[in-house]
């Protein structure tokens, strides 16, 4: 005959073995899962190496596309991803601006979407003119890797920011 405690104690069985089946499935999806980023890491890797571009442009140039930038990175409706890449190309040209007459840049070539919108959002104010010149720099060596940078801004946000902050 079974008890009252005997109930819950078979039940608490059933539960055990369905939870272990679930907990090894969910274990075994988490090892795909991380199998699979690691592999797109490789060729996540891969790609970001050949979309390195080292760019020179004029002292003039950088300065222009600072103050728009530092307007830009003041506005609290972007986005984290657009506020890093606008945060990060600013430290760049900061960093890189000297006595020089020209400025050294190591951009990743999806920036080319960034200084697009960041083009569009001051396109009426003259500075604007040096970020488009930027965006012709960056569109001359990009005809091959059209899909790659496409492909990089269907990205979630922190993914995003990642891949900018690699180079």
């Amino acid at each position: 005959n079974k008890t009252n405690n005997d109930i819950p104690s078979d039940k608490s069985k059933q539960y055990d073995s369905f939870y272990k089946v679930y907990w090894n499935y969910f274990i075994k999806q988490i090892e795909v899962l991380n199998e699979s980023l690691e592999k797109d890491s490789a060729e996540l890797e891969q790609i970001l190496h050949k979309m390195a571009l080292h760019l020179i442009i004029n002292k003039e140039t950088a300065q222009g596309i600072r103050v728009l930038l530092v307007e830009k990175i003041k506005d609290k409706k972007i986005s984290g991803d657009y506020k890093y890449a606008y945060k990060n190309l600013k430290d760049k040209i900061d960093k890189n601006i000297n006595d020089d007459i020209y400025v050294k840049l190591r951009l990743n070539k999806c920036y080319l979407q960034y200084l697009k919108d960041l083009y569009y959002d001051f396109y009426d104010r003259k500075e604007s003119i040096y970020v488009k010149e930027l965006i012709f720099h960056i569109q001359y060596f990009i005809n091959d890797d059209g899909y790659n940078i496409y492909k990089f801004y269907e990205l979630m946000e922190n993914t995003k920011i990642n891949i900018l902050s690699q180079i």
